[in-house]
């Protein structure tokens, strides 16, 4: 298994060319959650005489993965990069950390702390929660998972991380994560990966 932070930074190389096309900026999964859908990758172009190398961003989808592996990612050709997308329904994993986990009951058991999936099916196998400084994360099930919400996400009752939180769970609140989603819409909206309008995933300044 490997997370979304495993794949933060991690190489994407063309087995045609042997070409380091750039790492791994964000996992994208299915708007349901279940399943990672495209990565964002960070590369380099190189300026001018004047300018420096500017850092770009481009899409991989899952279908065009050749394979996710310890060390990287390996595409067929450099071409499986892609400049934009159509869909915008789909849900960056920067969107999901530290969201609240709450059972079917009401009961608050901690926040998102990382997403884990098969490196070979790309399906989400279990979703880590924090309970707090000096607690061991619990690895829940994704087969417990109920709804991937706009502001929760809601677990079955039969769902045990051994210690339940008794916080009071917060209004919702329009949320930024700076250098990844516009401001949403709508709290905790799913219309996410950088530029929306038009299905570009942007840069980081």
């Amino acid at each position: 298994m490997t997370s979304n932070q495993d794949m933060h930074g991690c190489p994407v190389i063309s087995i045609e060319t042997g070409q380091r096309l750039g790492t791994i900026d964000q996992v994208v999964f299915e708007p349901d959650g279940r399943k990672v859908a495209a990565f964002t990758v960070q590369s380099n172009t190189v300026g001018g005489i004047i300018s420096p190398e500017r850092p770009t961003a481009s899409w991989l989808l899952g279908g065009d993965i050749h394979a996710v592996g310890p060390d990287a990612v390996t595409v067929a050709k450099p071409d499986a990069l892609k400049e934009t997308i159509e869909r915008k329904d789909y849900l960056l994993a920067a969107d999901l950390l530290r969201r609240k986990v709450v059972t079917e009951g009401g009961a608050q058991i901690g926040d998102v702390a990382a997403i884990h999936f098969d490196p070979q099916s790309l399906a989400v196998t279990d979703v880590e929660i924090s309970r707090g400084f000096f607690k061991t994360n619990p690895q829940i099930s994704f087969d417990h998972v109920v709804t991937v919400g706009h502001d929760v996400i809601v677990v079955d009752d039969a769902t045990d991380t051994g210690e339940a939180s008794t916080q009071r769970i917060p209004e919702p609140q329009n949320r930024t994560v700076v250098g990844d989603v516009a401001a949403s819409d709508q709290p905790g909206s799913f219309q996410v990966v950088r530029k929306t309008l038009d299905g570009e995933p942007g840069t980081r300044q």
